[in-house]
Formats: structure tokens, C-alpha cells, sequence
């Protein structure tokens, strides 16, 4: 019974919510990596075709990654311990 409640994706009165599959820090640490990755990628390519065009792309993505720092910091520094620090997002 238990584990026919678990596929189907019933959930008991008293049982607890992994707050790790859900932690908002994780997705904005996520997306800090692939955007810095990005613009790595960019910086690259226009360090081989010296295109302005690529520049501004990587000046974009630069942007991005420092939003997505903002979003990241807090967690970076405190950790996932789940204190209200925390769980402002």
C-alpha cells in the first residue's frame, strides 16, 4: 500500500516534503554556473573571431550571471541549512 501510494504520488498527512528537491538556491546556483559557462563560451569565440558582435553577447551573459549571482549569493555563503536566510525566495 505504501509503495503504490509513492508511484502514484499520494502523500500521507504526516509525512515531510524534501526540501532539497526543492530548494530555490539550488536552481539559482544552477543557472549562475550555466551562465557563466555561456559566457565563457562567448569570450572564447570572440577571442578567436574578434567579432563585436560576440562581445556584446558576452557582456550580455556577463549581466545574466551576475543577476543570477544576487539570486545565489545568500546560499552560497550560508549554506543549505534551511535557516531564514534562507527562505526568503
Amino acid at each position: 500500500m505504501v509503495c503504490a501510494s509513492l508511484l502514484v504520488g499520494v502523500r500521507r498527512a504526516d509525512a515531510k516534503v524534501n526540501v532539497a528537491l526543492t530548494d530555490h538556491g539550488l536552481i539559482a546556483i544552477a543557472l549562475l554556473i550555466a551562465t557563466s559557462l555561456v559566457a565563457g563560451f562567448f569570450a572564447y569565440i570572440h577571442s578567436v573571431k574578434r567579432q563585436m558582435y560576440l562581445l556584446l553577447w558576452t557582456a550580455g551573459w556577463c549581466l545574466l550571471a551576475l543577476h543570477y549571482l544576487g539570486s545565489a549569493k545568500t546560499h552560497l555563503i550560508t549554506g543549505f541549512s534551511g535557516s531564514p536566510a534562507c527562505s526568503f525566495f
